[in-house]
């Protein structure tokens, strides 16, 4: 995550599945990214999939989160494991990031 908000394209698009490498090209050079104080919260299996949380403030372009909560963005009764991980593809801050475990390695979803 650290390359991520250090804007470092090359070291970020590392953890995209390869499929969606251009993908994360693109939009590294489209966002400025910040983050002050990140650290992990709690993470959440489910199969191949998983879901960790981010602690701190966190910035994509002009827009901000801060997050104390460890478990923010993890499903809570009546959310499914999926609902969650789609709430993370919204193009808005999210505390929770996605990643899927294909070939021996967790990948990041874009």
């Amino acid at each position: 995550m650290t390359s991520l908000y250090d804007n470092n394209s090359t070291d970020t698009c590392e953890f995209a599945q390869p499929a969606r490498v251009q993908t994360c090209e693109t939009v590294m050079s489209q966002v400025t990214f910040q983050a002050t104080s990140i650290r992990l919260g709690h993470t959440l299996l489910n199969g191949n999939q998983g879901l960790v949380v981010q602690l701190g403030t966190m910035c994509e372009a002009k827009a901000c989160v801060t997050n104390i909560n460890p478990d923010a963005g993890l499903p809570k009764p009546g959310v499914s494991f999926q609902q969650a991980v789609a709430a993370t593809q919204t193009g808005s801050p999210d505390p929770a990031h996605a990643f899927v475990f294909i070939d021996g390695r967790w990948w990041a979803e874009f």
